[in-house]
């Protein structure tokens, strides 16, 4: 989400041409929106709501320190007139004594008016004075305490009606800066037509060949997938990996997770499912409706995860984070779940855009300083170019175009990967850099709450989700680990090494 800041008007500083940095950064967000071909009036939605919801929070403090001013002045009330009632106790005890000893006088008849008997009856009179004048003041402190909690009362009310109202607005301001997209950068090709992205480089020869097996023909074939069965169990797009598509499958696995961890990543295993309300802070709105499980029964709701994007996302969600752990490399390895309601009737046969799959992440955190996530960016893309030469796929990277950049990217590339048998390229990696205007809060100490991410999916197993998924297959049962074919190939494909003999080498 933006930083509401960038919506903002007259905070500030008026530059050369006399525009202030925040009628630019405001203009700024436009333009990304028109680049990504989605509404340009909800920024002025953003900054009308923003408007309310700063003048209503203002109302709001000044309630609240109106009902302050008038509890205070309620306390400072009651306790003076606990202190007149103490008083007033106080003299009633010197009235029932002076009484008592009049009273003596009296019994002892004595003749005349005696010296003590006056001072009694004098003092007796000032204090039944005091007494009177305490009773007054009683009367008059109680009826102010009444009429402060009244006003209290009152005030309460107001307080909780402002509240609401303040709460209605940040839920719709919030609302409304979740569907602004991040910041597109600049080097973006600007289109709303994904055949315009623009091919950066190419690695690996494109073989083009006739009457090529496809990969549902092939995994029947090897009978390491079972189609059927899946679907029965599961509802459609189900499926069973079997006897070496089990092997393959965990094997691309730890050969990714080697592979990463050797280049200095952090390995996680994430939870399958996340709180909804962490969920809303890493997932896109759209994601609730065409993409996530929920999960249901006792308890808070909860989801289950898309990615371990997600996850990994929350993982310092809150937490300080000091410039000295920068930058922060996790491989994130998990099972993900996706309804893939957006994708009715495509790609339905076979394992393409099935609901359940294995993946891991790259999950990088920079310093949002100088070139940081950029220079993390390309590695990222490098080292998921590094990995696909290892295993000889050819492939493609492309810069996606401004109209199909998700709300969270600010630059995203693709590595494409060739597929004889459809002869055409087909995602395997997708690679963004989310730098967000709302990372560089200074807390104290040099320490940052949030700092930029780039996130990309590094490995692709066997079976992915999306457009994605890649076939190698196994040789034989009398390896002694399964050497890996090339799926898509007519007669089951060309050796290459096998994976278990591959360590992830590092930078090679």
């Amino acid at each position: 989400m933006l930083d509401i800041n960038l919506f903002r008007t007259g905070r500030g500083r008026k530059k050369e041409d006399g525009d202030p940095d925040d009628v630019r950064e405001s203009q700024r967000v436009r333009e990304s929106q028109r680049s990504r071909f989605a509404s340009v009036d909800i920024v002025d939605e953003i900054i009308n709501l923003d408007e309310q919801w700063r003048k209503r929070q203002f109302d709001l403090e000044k309630i609240r320190k109106e009902l302050n001013d008038t509890s205070r002045n309620t306390g400072k009330l009651k306790m003076v007139l606990r202190q007149v009632e103490q008083k007033l106790n106080a003299n009633k005890e010197s009235q029932k004594d002076m009484e008592e000893k009049l009273a003596a006088i009296s019994e002892r008849k004595l003749e005349g008016v005696n010296e003590e008997q006056i001072n009694l009856s004098i003092s007796l009179n000032e204090i039944n004075q005091a007494i009177e004048e305490y009773c007054s003041m009683m009367r008059n402190d109680e009826l102010k305490v009444q009429e402060l909690m009244e006003s209290t009362n009152q005030i309460k009310e107001r307080l909780a009606t402002t509240e609401a109202e303040v709460r209605g607005i940040k839920i719709m301001l919030d609302t409304k800066l979740m569907a602004i997209g991040n910041i597109v950068h600049e080097s973006v090709p600007i289109s709303d037509n994904e055949e315009n992205n623009v091919v950066l480089r190419t690695w690996g020869e494109r073989r083009k060949e006739s009457n090529l097996m496809n990969h549902v023909d092939l995994c029947r074939k090897l009978d390491i997938v079972a189609f059927e069965e899946g679907v029965d169990v599961a509802g459609g797009r189900g499926y069973f990996l079997k006897g070496y598509g089990v092997l393959l499958n965990q094997a691309l696995i730890n050969f990714g997770l080697a592979f990463l961890q050797n280049r200095g990543f952090d390995l996680l295993h994430t939870p399958f499912f996340m709180r909804k309300e962490t969920m809303s802070k890493c997932a896109q709105l759209a994601q609730f409706d065409e993409e996530l499980y929920k999960v249901t029964g006792d308890g808070e709701e909860k989801y289950l995860i898309a990615t371990s994007e997600q996850s990994m996302c929350a993982y310092h969600l809150g937490h300080r984070i000091h410039p000295d752990e920068l930058p922060i490399r996790y491989a994130g390895y998990s099972t993900c779940f996706r309804k893939e309601a957006g994708s009715h009737g495509r790609d339905t046969a076979g394992i393409f855009r099935v609901h359940q799959f294995e993946k891991i992440e790259q999950f990088c955190i920079t310093s949002p300083n100088g070139n940081d996530s950029w220079e993390m960016f390309e590695e990222m893309i490098k080292n998921s170019e590094d990995f696909y030469k290892e295993i000889g796929l050819a492939y493609q990277v492309v810069s996606i175009v401004s109209g199909a950049l998700n709300d969270a990217a600010s630059k995203k590339y693709d590595l494409e990967a060739w597929f004889p048998a459809s002869n055409t390229y087909r995602e395997l990696v997708s690679c963004s850099n989310c730098v967000d205007e709302d990372i560089d809060e200074d807390i104290g100490d040099g320490e940052q709450l949030v700092q930029e991410m780039v996130m990309g999916a590094g490995v692709a197993p066997l079976v992915e989700g999306g457009a994605q998924g890649w076939w190698w297959l196994p040789k034989g049962a009398a390896a002694p680990w399964p050497s890996f074919f090339l799926g898509h190939d007519a007669d089951i494909g060309k050796l290459l090494p096998p994976l278990g003999g591959c360590q992830g080498r590092g930078n090679s």
